[in-house]
């Protein structure tokens, strides 16, 4: 038992001897981390295609409708109809007589 407690203390010590050493050593300061140069170019880049982005004029996909009158014929009957897209979802579809 005397010899256990021996072998308990002195890793204790020694320990705590690592422990203390590596709190004490001095480092060296480093006033500029590494991710703040990364971090501004990121910035700078990101901020001028958010600012691009949002100064260019909005394309449009659909073509305009011609002009003149336009006459629909009203239908009285008009039903929903469930049918199954391609990918197999299903969906609910007007269907007008």
């Amino acid at each position: 038992m005397k010899m256990t407690m021996k072998k308990t203390l002195t890793a204790g010590i020694a320990a705590a001897a690592v422990a203390g050493t590596a709190i004490t050593a001095p480092t060296q300061a480093n006033a500029y981390p590494v991710w703040v140069i990364p971090a501004i170019i990121g910035g700078t880049v990101g901020g001028l295609a958010v600012g691009a982005a949002a100064a260019t004029p909005k394309a449009y996909a659909y073509e305009p409708a011609p002009g003149g009158a336009v006459y629909v014929q009203p239908s009285a009957e008009c039903r929903l109809v469930r049918q199954q897209s391609p990918s197999g979802a299903w969906r609910s579809v007007r269907v007008c007589d």
